[in-house]
């Protein structure tokens, strides 16, 4: 096992019959983790290297975004890192919401145009007349505004969420440049729904948190978005779900649990990246 210099060694112990659990006390390099063997003498002297990761300090998960903080983890089936408890989780929810809050205002403009056109000439869209959800942003979200009314100019059915209630699936309703708005339960601006259809959506353009390559996405934490797209999946299964974010917003791992739902692109100002198809 190689550690960075001047770190110290991490504690192993048993978490059920075939994981580990490990704590690491060190702020820059990188570590070699091994599985849990029943062995019969101590366990560093059977070490073998199975999994790599960047270093976290006490921990973090780092990115171009910069580090989210953890302080412990797990690896599943090659998926990556989880945390240990939701107190965890929303630790890292808040850093990356701050994080996002932080972006200069210009830059985010910039940013959100860019994106737009990365997004028109990179992304293939389902055919004319096809449902397209997107969002009204604030807390610095990208400004998808210009996008979904290009889209509803070339002839797609658009359509924004509605928050029913906090712990339900959203519902979408129809979005033109002209409808009205209403506040929704947690102040987001939403179609007024007593003159807005409700409609099934083709394709979702989804805000985010944070992102990392494999698409894995993170929300404000109500798990509304993810309860959608499991009920999506059994009345239109064709569905696909793309996050937008800025670069800033990407790091290297995005702690994911076992019902959170890994988006099929997501799309900044510079790059495209996609599921990993599963082997």
């Amino acid at each position: 096992m190689v550690l960075p210099r001047g770190s110290k060694r991490p504690r192993l112990g048993a978490e059920g019959c075939c994981g580990v659990r490990v704590t690491v006390h060190y702020s820059r390099g990188r570590c070699i983790f091994a599985r849990e063997l029943s062995l019969s003498g101590p366990w560093f002297g059977y070490m073998v290297p199975t999994l790599f990761t960047r270093a976290l300090a006490n921990i973090h998960v780092s990115g171009a975004g910069g580090n989210l903080p953890l302080s412990s983890w797990w690896s599943s089936k090659g998926l990556g890192l989880i945390p240990a408890s939701s107190q965890e989780i929303e630790t890292v929810r808040q850093a990356a919401f701050k994080r996002r809050l932080g972006l200069d205002a210009n830059d985010r403009q910039k940013w959100s145009a860019l994106l737009t056109e990365n997004f028109l000439q990179n992304i293939s869209l389902p055919p004319e007349g096809s449902v397209i959800t997107a969002y009204a942003p604030v807390n610095g979200e990208v400004d998808v505004m210009l996008l979904i009314t290009h889209l509803h100019h070339k002839g797609y059915q658009c359509a924004m969420p509605y928050v029913v209630e906090a712990d339900t699936r959203l519902a979408f309703l129809q979005w033109t440049p002209d409808t009205k708005m209403v506040s929704g339960i947690y102040g987001i601006p939403q179609p007024d729904p007593t003159v807005a259809k409700e409609l099934l959506p083709d394709m979702l353009i989804v805000p985010m948190l944070a992102f990392d390559e494999r698409c894995s996405r993170m929300g404000y934490g109500s798990g509304q978005f993810d309860r959608t797209f499991a009920d999506l999946k059994k009345v239109q299964p064709t569905f696909r779900a793309i996050g937008v974010a800025f670069e800033a917003q990407k790091f290297d791992l995005v702690p994911i649990d076992h019902h959170d739902y890994i988006l099929d692109m997501v799309v900044t100002e510079s790059h495209v990246y996609r599921k990993q198809k599963e082997s």
